[in-house]
């Protein structure tokens, strides 16, 4: 039942308001009378009370002074102040309070009941809306993360996901980019991978990536509908998503002791094109998950130590613990390139993205792709794509 407590000097007047009124049919119970401001605030403070009745001329302690002093600890609470001075400067005092009534005396009971009606309406109104806010609270990761699919899924008109991104409060900047991380079971990297069950292993992969991306600024980090952990986060130009991805596959195997692979489109400006953008990512992480086990295993030793000029064969061998000439004959069997040649397109790949930085010198990105020199860089561009990086920059490929 709703709480009420009565404030007035005289004691006929609580009695009549107390005994007037079917307080358990309005819902509501007396569970306090005060003859002065601060007995009122007293029991205000021991009882917490949803609704008052507050005679404006009190001794002690004034009902508007009492108001003021109460709506520091109970901004919730409806008051409805009762007075028998009809005059302006009360009502005016009354509302910049932001009193819930203001009566005058004599109060008839109709009157008191009516307002006493809308005052239980307003604390039902207010109950069933702090309710639902709790509800929305509870369960926005989930509502979040159904909207964040339907919109790499295409199924959102620009307008609607604009709406949706205020009111889920997503982060977005105007430049950003995305980030698909997939996970693979049942395979030995390095150190023999724990036994996970699946939506464990999906939760703790989800943690590490929210936990690196944060660190780049706003960022969203959801599950997709096929199992990859998938994230929106801001770009400016000089972030380096070879470096994010490098230190998400480490920071997994760390932690997590599984394997992932990443994936990432760099630059993306609208929110039009992220449908095409994660399209774009799933069609990649298809054709090379087609691929054996060993094959992706040397995929991705490739995209994180690319960055190394004396990267071989022998090395990625190696590390996945077989003989470089079986190495070499998968990799031309199932993606048809040699390891040098599939090296390149990983180089060649990251420096277009960076060719459109202008900030970058040529011979800074080939230092940063991996190339000792700009002219084996160049050399290397032009086989791959046609035209040199300096002609790319220039006009891209005609």
């Amino acid at each position: 039942m709703w709480k009420v407590i009565i404030a007035d000097d005289e004691p006929k007047i609580r009695k009549g308001l107390r005994q007037n009124i079917d307080w358990s049919f309005l819902d509501m119970e007396v569970v306090g009378e005060a003859e002065d401001g601060m007995e009122a605030l007293e029991i205000s403070e021991a009882v917490r009370p949803d609704v008052l009745l507050v005679d404006i001329c009190m001794p002690l302690m004034s009902g508007l002074a009492f108001v003021e002093k109460l709506q520091s600890f109970l901004p919730d609470a409806l008051i409805i102040l009762v007075t028998g001075h009809d005059e302006f400067v009360y009502a005016q005092q009354a509302l910049k309070l932001g009193v819930f009534d203001y009566l005058l005396k004599p109060v008839s009971k109709e009157q008191l009941n009516t307002v006493l009606m809308a005052a239980k309406e307003r604390l039902t109104e207010k109950k069933y809306m702090d309710w639902a806010a709790q509800q929305v609270t509870k369960h926005l990761p989930f509502v979040k993360e159904r909207f964040m699919n339907d919109w790499i899924g295409g199924h959102l008109t620009e307008i609607e996901v604009k709406e949706q991104l205020g009111f889920l409060q997503v982060p977005l900047e105007a430049s950003f980019g995305m980030i698909l991380v997939k996970a693979i079971d049942n395979m030995q990297f390095q150190e023999k991978s724990e036994e996970w069950d699946r939506l464990l292993l999906l939760f703790a992969v989800q943690n590490v990536v929210e936990d690196i991306v944060r660190e780049w600024g706003c960022s969203t980090v959801f599950r997709d509908r096929k199992d990859n952990i998938m994230a929106i986060v801001p770009f400016d130009g000089k972030n380096s998503y070879g470096d994010i991805s490098a230190t998400i596959t480490a920071a997994v195997e760390r932690y997590v002791k599984t394997t992932v692979v990443v994936y990432y489109k760099a630059e993306i400006s609208g929110v039009r094109e992220v449908p095409l953008a994660y399209e774009q990512l799933i069609q990649e992480a298809v054709k090379e998950s087609s691929a054996t086990p060993i094959v992706m295993l040397a995929q991705k030793y490739i995209r994180d130590h690319y960055v190394r000029e004396d990267l071989t064969l022998q090395e990625a061998a190696d590390a996945i613990k077989i003989s470089a000439a079986y190495l070499s004959r998968l990799l031309r069997q199932e993606i048809g390139v040699s390891f040098i040649d599939f090296l390149t397109q990983i180089r060649i790949k990251q420096a277009i993205r960076m060719l459109h930085d202008p900030t970058l010198k040529i011979y800074e990105i080939a230092e940063q792709v991996g190339y000792s020199s700009q002219h084996y860089f160049s050399t290397a561009f032009k086989k791959v794509l046609g035209v040199s990086p300096i002609e790319y920059r220039k006009g891209g490929i005609k």
